[in-house]
């Protein structure tokens, strides 16, 4: 195991701290540049066929350290990542799937020293418009039904088991309306 920690390193790979992430960002080489999976282990743990949810709505940490390195926000999504594993009791049994990742266009970002809690939140809800602009304009194309909708969750909170009531599913695909709002 401590091997496979030295190997990645040495291609380059870095944990997701800021310390991490500035140090990087920071570096007076040219053309540097940081690719982070937001949604971490949360996220790629419950990953379901059919479903496309990020866990994305509080996690900010990202853009904070855009705004503080004035470091570009590049949107990026694939397709058919979780189609590749069925979550089942006895463990992940991979099938062979094809994913295809997007890129958008990148969001300039204008360094900030200290960003303030606002500007961050703006940048945040600018990201999430791009990303699913970007899903929008790409999923007929990968196999996504048109009326699927790309879902940003909160961490630990919301959960894909909880789309669920009565076994009614509760995503914008299934169009399911439930109090005030709509998933």
């Amino acid at each position: 195991m401590m091997i496979r920690r030295e190997l990645l390193l040495l291609l380059g790979c870095i944990d997701a701290s800021k310390e991490s992430i500035e140090y990087v960002l920071d570096s007076r080489e040219t053309g540097r540049a940081v690719v982070i999976v937001v949604g971490g282990a949360e996220e790629a743990l419950d990953a379901h066929p059919g479903y496309h949810t990020l866990v994305l709505k509080s996690r900010k940490g990202f853009v904070r350290e855009a705004l503080k390195t004035g470091a570009y926000l590049v949107p990026v999504y694939s397709f058919g990542e979780n189609e590749v594993f069925e979550q089942l009791t006895f463990g992940y049994l991979p099938f062979r799937k094809p994913i295809d990742t997007v890129v958008g266009a990148p969001i300039p970002v204008k360094k900030t020293e200290n960003p303030t809690q606002e500007q961050i939140d703006e940048l945040h809800e600018i990201y999430i418009e791009k990303l699913n602009s970007l899903f929008e304009e790409h999923k007929q194309r990968y196999g996504v039904p048109a009326e699927t909708k790309l879902i940003a969750l909160e961490p630990r909170r919301d959960s894909i088991h909880e789309l669920y009531i009565d076994g009614r599913c509760r995503v914008p695909s299934c169009r399911v309306d439930y109090g005030d709002r709509t998933m």
